[in-house]
């Protein structure tokens, strides 16, 4: 008995690394990296790594997340750097954001507990 069609990877990416993009042509290449990416999320030329997105987040162009979790509709914009946080439902990131990288002026704006976590 022979499978119909001819035999497709699933998944021709090496272990653990996902490519997303949005549909169509000319859609930016974004990269997810030992992530947990779920339905509905667009990485839209930024990379994400050691990460957790929830349905219908967006990673806009030249952001990075890093070592986040990211809950439901959370806007990340353009240049904006992620690390160690965990970042709400409904927020919207602005552009040019950088949060996890200078804990005393992240302390300024958000909560950050002794470990280090940004929340």
């Amino acid at each position: 008995m022979t499978a119909p069609g001819p035999s497709v990877p699933i998944n021709p990416e090496p272990a653990g690394q996902v490519r997303l993009c949005p549909g169509g042509k000319g859609g930016r290449l974004g990269t997810a990296l030992d992530s947990i990416v779920s339905p509905g999320c667009i990485v839209s030329g930024g990379r994400v790594q050691n990460s957790l997105l929830s349905p219908n987040v967006h990673v806009h162009s030249h952001s990075e997340v890093h070592e986040s979790i990211l809950m439901e509709n959370v806007d990340i914009g353009r240049y904006c750097r992620i690390r160690k946080a965990i970042i709400e439902e409904d927020v919207v990131i602005p552009p040019n954001t950088t949060i996890g990288y200078d804990l005393e002026e992240d302390r300024k704006h958000y909560q950050v507990t002794p470990s280090g976590i940004v929340s």
